[in-house]
């Protein structure tokens, strides 16, 4: 099963205080066109085509959470998204898992962070990554975000 939002799949536990309301967040795509690319139809991070992109956005159940255009500047290949999972112990109620959301757009900025926790769901925006922040933390890049994507100094910024 993969948890790092590149090619999600819903995790299978046993214990199901492990599954967390950010496992049933799904991104959609919105092109120059008006269609849209989505991942509860099977599309995966790698297929977005990058040149197309209008904006991007997370929904759950059909609804909409986020929408993030591009900003001023910004093209699809500046377009970073990422699924984070942290585990933690919950005091009485034992282990716990906790899934939030970033879309950025580097290096401009905004990074947008989704946290939904029961029974709300919370945005967080930041002109840069937060170092020493778990949800602002800056990723590593992968491959299908292009060789120019380069966190550098000015995109980032401590707590």
């Amino acid at each position: 099963m993969s948890d790092r939002g590149i090619d999600l799949q819903l995790p299978q536990y046993e214990d199901q205080a492990l599954v967390a309301p950010g496992d049933a967040v799904m991104w959609e795509v919105e092109y120059d066109d008006s269609t849209y690319l989505r991942q509860d139809m099977g599309a995966q991070y790698k297929d977005i085509d990058r040149n197309r992109l209008r904006a991007f956005r997370l929904t759950l159940g059909g609804d909409l959470l986020v929408h993030a255009p591009l900003p001023d500047g910004a093209t699809g290949q500046n377009l970073l998204f990422r699924r984070r999972v942290e585990f933690g112990m919950g005091g009485h109620a034992g282990p716990q898992r906790r899934v939030v959301h970033m879309i950025a757009w580097v290096p401009m900025g905004p990074v947008l962070v989704l946290d939904i926790a029961d029974p709300q769901a919370q945005v967080r925006t930041h002109d840069t990554f937060i170092i020493g922040d778990p949800d602002f933390q800056p990723p590593v890049p992968v491959p299908m975000e292009g060789e120019h994507f380069t966190i550098g100094p000015d995109m980032v910024s401590a707590l």
